[in-house]
């Protein structure tokens, strides 16, 4: 994996400062709405979210003062001149020795904010496959309680990495490759918790 564009990083441990700027549902709509190897501009940003680029255009120098957005050069539109934005880095993540309490509780707001944004990615779907029941390609939800062992788990666990991994390979980044109605931007999800009773057994000592 190479980085795209200059001064963007291949990979970045968030810091407090940007776990802050995520943890605000606005902000996090914004960054999570954004795509590493590729620019946009923040019409398209809003597009997207559904928002108007008034809303957008607010928020956006939050996520670029914490280090989380960076500038990617410009776009001539018509007569206007555009400014595109891209993420810092091309993946980010928690520094394993970085999970304090309260990095867990900006983490938890994070969450719930990611849960809000799923939860209308699902409602708007749903509406569509009602139009078009050949939307329903592009969508797939499934749930599971299992018992697993630590051995077990681990192989879950690297199950959903691949499966990310594999959706970076078969995403189309290049626009040039996506002008037709054919490719459909996709967010997808993966997440495996313990049951409350389970944790609480570490909690609650």
């Amino acid at each position: 994996m190479k980085a795209k564009f200059p001064g963007q990083a291949l990979h970045i441990f968030f810091n407090e400062e940007q776990l802050e700027v995520l943890a605000s549902v606005a902000c996090n709509d914004v960054y999570a709405s954004m795509l590493p190897n590729e620019a946009l501009a923040i019409r398209e940003i809003a597009a997207d979210l559904g928002k108007s680029a008034g809303a957008v255009g607010a928020v956006i120098p939050q996520p670029i003062d914490a280090g989380l957005v960076i500038t990617a050069g410009t776009r001539r539109r018509r007569s206007r001149t555009e400014q595109l934005y891209t993420m810092s880095s091309m993946s980010g993540s928690i520094s394993p020795d970085g999970y304090t309490p309260e990095v867990a509780q900006l983490l938890n707001k994070q969450f719930r904010g990611n849960m809000r944004a799923a939860e209308r990615y699902q409602s708007k779907y749903t509406e569509a496959r009602g139009i078009d029941n050949s939307f329903r390609l592009f969508g797939y939800y499934v749930w599971s309680s299992v018992y697993l062992s630590p051995e077990n788990s681990l192989k879950i666990r690297d199950a959903m990495a691949s499966v990310h991994d594999l959706i970076n390979q078969l995403g189309e980044s290049d626009p040039e490759n996506r002008t037709d109605d054919s490719h459909v931007r996709v967010r997808m999800t993966t997440m495996m918790f313990p049951s409350v009773k389970e944790s609480k057994k570490i909690t609650d000592k």
